[in-house]
């Protein structure tokens, strides 16, 4: 066979391969798309925060005679953190032609220990009463609670996240399947 020839079985069968593609991909709800085979992580945090917060921890003087000569103990933790507000794609439901996304949601809430500042009132020389380090977590784990409790109340912020969401899902799946004609639908 010559040269001339396999070069035009080579271009007859590149032909014939962007016709079937071609056919395969024209008309609405057409698509070949899977949603839960795109590949999104679990997931998808599209605003996020930083914000500033401080915990307080408040501890009493013990009783008893151990405890005499404590003093009661206050501390103060200054510290910056980032919360995350997105969906989770693996509650993403493809029902035919409809996408249905889930509500936004407080996806993180997350500390940053490099940024502790404490500021605690002086304990006793002779007897102390110490602040344990499950006492300081639990009053960083509080404040971040609060925090997201704000946030969560917040309905500009979580519907911001949803429509950014909203948004990137449907670039994503446009971007792997232009015509799929997907309707994306607020669960």
């Amino acid at each position: 066979m010559s040269t001339k020839e396999k070069n035009m079985k080579k271009v007859l069968v590149q032909v014939i391969c962007m016709l079937c593609l071609l056919s395969s991909c024209t008309g609405k709800n057409n698509s070949k798309v899977d949603i839960k085979s795109l590949g999104f992580a679990r997931e998808l945090a599209v605003v996020e925060y930083r914000f500033n917060n401080v915990a307080i921890i408040s501890q009493s003087k013990g009783e008893g005679l151990t405890h005499l000569l404590e003093k009661d103990r206050a501390m103060f933790i200054e510290y910056e953190g980032t919360i995350k507000l997105g969906i989770d794609t693996t509650e993403l439901i493809q029902d035919g032609g409809v996408i249905k996304i889930p509500k936004a949601k407080v996806l993180a809430v997350l500390d940053d220990p490099d940024t502790y500042q404490y500021v605690a009132s002086k304990d006793s020389f002779f007897n102390k009463n110490k602040i344990e380090d499950k006492t300081i977590k639990d009053a960083i784990r509080q404040a971040n609670d609060e925090q997201k409790a704000y946030m969560v109340g917040n309905e500009d912020e979580m519907n911001k996240a949803q429509e950014l969401a909203e948004m990137y899902i449907r670039e994503f799946v446009d971007s792997v399947d232009k015509d799929n004609g997907f309707k994306y639908k607020k669960q």
